[in-house]
């Protein structure tokens, strides 16, 4: 699969972070993420993820690479709501 280039996402654009964990183990995590901002090489994101053990969303916002993201159809409420909320 191509490399997708920062210019080919959007604000408001769904999109699924392909989140590679520390000590380069091998293991991706898809994490379910919306576009906020666009830069020259990075994507700014807004994603919802919980801590191990406990039921409570929390949101936060990352900048990443654009290649570590692909477009996403699937509804994830508790990333797309926080996203219209704010």
């Amino acid at each position: 699969m191509m490399a997708a280039a920062a210019q080919e996402f959007r604000p408001g654009d769904r999109v699924t972070w392909l989140y590679e964990t520390r000590g380069n183990y091998g293991i991706i995590i898809p994490v379910a993420g919306v576009v906020l901002s666009v830069g020259a090489k990075r994507v700014k994101i807004r994603i919802a993820y919980r801590t191990y053990g406990t039921r409570e969303w929390r949101v936060s916002e990352r900048w990443v690479a654009p290649e570590n993201l692909r477009p996403r159809e699937m509804d994830v409420p508790q990333v797309d709501e926080v996203s219209e909320r704010v």
